[in-house]
């Protein structure tokens, strides 16, 4: 596993958020964008990686902008202050076996910082 893969980079964000919502703790954006020192990853795939989430229902409260015909690569979002993980974003955090991969792999490696508050 390496720091971009999609598990540590989910991983990451499910895990801010998470600790947001525990905390009552408004969500930093900047924490959790592409260009973030937490994730560094190009656009379109944070773009890919989020619209998944949220197709998957892991998160909720972040909107779409999306023209005819776009793909994931030339959608916008809006709302990351109103993001939040959701009940099965969390179940997901805790019980899937890729993210207890991911979460083994970041403790193990000093190449990945979390975003953690």
């Amino acid at each position: 596993m390496t720091k971009d893969d999609y598990p540590v980079i989910t991983y990451q964000i499910l895990s801010y958020l998470y600790t947001c919502l525990k905390n009552d703790i408004q969500v930093e954006s900047e924490k959790i964008l592409h260009t973030s020192t937490y994730l560094r990853i190009n656009e379109g795939y944070h773009k890919y990686i989020m619209c998944n989430l949220l197709k998957d229902g892991l998160i909720e409260g972040l909107s779409i902008i999306a023209p005819d015909g776009a793909t994931y690569k030339t959608i916008a979002f809006h709302g990351y202050e109103n993001l939040i993980i959701t009940p099965k974003g969390i179940e997901y955090l805790m019980n899937d076996s890729f993210m207890n991969e991911a979460k083994e792999f970041i403790g193990e490696s000093s190449s990945v910082i979390t975003p953690f508050v």
